[in-house]
C-alpha cells in the first residue's frame, strides 16, 4: 500500500466526538489543530492537541487568521448547534479546506452539507 497523502487536520468543535477524534489523530502522528469558541475547553486541550484555540470558526476571517486553509481536512463535529455547524462547514470550504467531514444532527442537516437542497 502507499503512503496516506492526508497529513493534518483541523478540527471545529471539541466536545467528546472532536476531542476523541482529535486525540486518536495525535496517537498516530497526524498534526491536528483543535478550533472550539469555549475557552475552558480549549484549555482543558492544550498539553493532548498539537495546537487548539479559541475561535468562531463561523467566521471567515477567523479562519484565515489561524491559517486554516493549510490543513489537508477539516472535520466539524458540532451537533447541537446546527447552524454553526452548517456555517463553519461553508466557511472552511470557502477559505479552501479541500476534504471536509461535517457532523449531520438529521437527514435535512445532512442534506443541506451535501448541498442537496
Amino acid at each position: 500500500m502507499g503512503e496516506i497523502s492526508i497529513k493534518n487536520f483541523i478540527i471545529i468543535g471539541l466536545g467528546n466526538l472532536g476531542k476523541t477524534i482529535a486525540l486518536n489523530l495525535i496517537q498516530n502522528d497526524f498534526e491536528v489543530m483543535g478550533v472550539d469558541k469555549d475557552q475552558k475547553r480549549v484549555d482543558k486541550l492544550k498539553r493532548e492537541i498539537t495546537k487548539v484555540v479559541a475561535a468562531d470558526a463561523t467566521d471567515k476571517n477567523v479562519l484565515e487568521t489561524i491559517d486554516a486553509d493549510q490543513f489537508d481536512v477539516g472535520i466539524v463535529t458540532m451537533r447541537d448547534d446546527v447552524l454553526s455547524n452548517i456555517l463553519s462547514t461553508i466557511q472552511l470550504k470557502k477559505v479552501g479546506v479541500n476534504e471536509i467531514i461535517s457532523r449531520a444532527s438529521s437527514d435535512v442537516h445532512g442534506e443541506i452539507l451535501e448541498g442537496e437542497l
